[in-house]
């Protein structure tokens, strides 16, 4: 999903940002390139295919479930907010937490929810869900069901991976502030080889869905961040680190998206890429953290990259749908334009519907400006409205779903 997770008090790493800019455009590279009925693509003066590198896209993903449980932990460390956990205070800090996180995901997911429900009941975008799958959606639990994983926006099956981790960090947290990292690290990738092992010998299965699949991703991205943090290496062997980790991952990305891009598929070999991905990624984010003088570090922090980063998590929401309706709309009135110039006009579309996102939705709720009013800035009220926003979708859904079963809207 992707990550949503941001530094934005102490700790702040702009090139953080930049490498979330990375990972939805490259999953959004992924969905271009489907759109336009898998066109070749061969770089011009090397003669380069780099087909297998766009179709690895999907690995955004990845990457954005690696950052989040690097930035939280990041965060966490470097400001010591949930530091003071004790048995007194665990439960007020766990909620403090997650108040923080409703407050980051859910406005631009409900928007998102508020647009493509009514377009999927005017018969515009997709068919219109069950009650029971809105249900699920508003929880974001609906991996619970296979039907329901992608039913509404094909990005959203990644979105319970990243609440459901959310929902316990206050617990994975506590060995890395009791210093026992390499246990917490044993036990999550120990989860996830048994539940991908156990895949393969049953066949594929709902499991892939659901959050022991990953969770190695999540807590390798945390043991990064207690890395990055306790300064471990010099200044020297985290700048050689940040470019050996980049080029392992574009090359092994190239090399796999060239025989196997499927790579998920239960077998021993997942295993293998999955520890590949985890290292290749966990390596560049100490890198990028720990040596801010290389030129890989001062692009991933440039403002271009940084304000792609920022409005990333309404780019990965909004850039399906957003792809497809334009596209279709293309279609429907016969604009007969060259392939490059469509392609201009969908990534100006999925920007421009992506930063109206941020700004009128993401921002105000996570990290509302001092020219707002002050009673808004309480994160109490604005906490109170996402709550009253979960339960007006979901009666508006139960409404038009007698509605249908009664046969008033065909």
């Amino acid at each position: 999903m992707p990550s949503v997770a941001t530094v934005d008090r102490q700790g702040h790493v702009d090139a953080l940002t930049g490498v979330r800019a990375i990972a939805a455009g490259w999953v959004v590279a992924y969905h271009l390139w489907l759109n336009a009925g898998h066109p070749p693509l061969v770089l011009p003066l090397v003669h380069l295919d780099v087909v297998p590198l766009v179709t690895m896209g999907w690995l955004g993903v990845d990457i954005f479930f690696i950052l989040s449980g690097f930035v939280l932990t990041w965060q966490v460390l470097n400001e010591r907010r949930l530091a003071t956990f004790s048995r007194a205070s665990f439960w007020h800090d766990a909620g403090l937490f997650l108040r923080r996180r409703v407050l980051r995901v859910y406005p631009a997911y409900l928007a998102c929810l508020s647009v493509l429900l009514p377009f999927a009941w005017l018969g515009i975008y997709r068919t219109p869900p069950a009650l029971a799958d809105v249900s699920l959606h508003l929880a974001m639990f609906h991996n619970l069901d296979m039907r329901y994983v992608d039913s509404i926006n094909g990005v959203f099956w990644s979105m319970p991976f990243e609440w459901q981790f959310y929902l316990i960090f206050p617990l994975l947290i506590l060995p890395i502030l009791q210093r026992k990292t390499r246990w917490l690290l044993l036990g999550a990738v120990g989860v996830a080889v048994i539940v991908k092992l156990v895949s393969a010998w049953n066949g594929p299965g709902p499991e892939r869905a659901q959050l022991p699949w990953r969770i190695d991703e999540f807590v390798v991205g945390m043991a990064a961040a207690a890395i990055a943090v306790r300064s471990i290496g010099s200044a020297a062997m985290r700048s050689r680190m940040t470019w050996f980790a980049a080029v392992a991952l574009i090359g092994g990305a190239w090399i796999i998206g060239s025989h196997d891009p499927l790579w998920w598929q239960p077998g021993a070999m997942p295993i293998l890429r999955g520890a590949w991905i985890d290292i290749g990624v966990a390596s560049l984010l100490i890198g990028v953290c720990g040596s801010s003088a290389t030129a890989l570090s001062r692009l991933l922090a440039s403002r271009v990259m940084v304000w792609l980063g920022t409005i990333s998590y309404s780019v990965y929401l909004w850039h399906v749908p957003t792809l497809e309706l334009t596209h279709r709309a293309l279609l429907v009135h016969d604009i007969a334009l060259p392939r490059l110039a469509i392609v201009g006009i969908l990534i100006a579309a999925i920007l421009g519907v992506s930063a109206l996102s941020y700004y009128a939705v993401e921002r105000p709720f996570h990290s509302p400006t001092a020219t707002l009013n002050g009673r808004w800035r309480n994160p109490g009220l604005r906490a109170m409205v996402v709550g009253t926003w979960i339960v007006a979708i979901f009666i508006i859904a139960a409404t038009m779903t007698v509605l249908t079963s009664s046969g008033a809207i065909r």
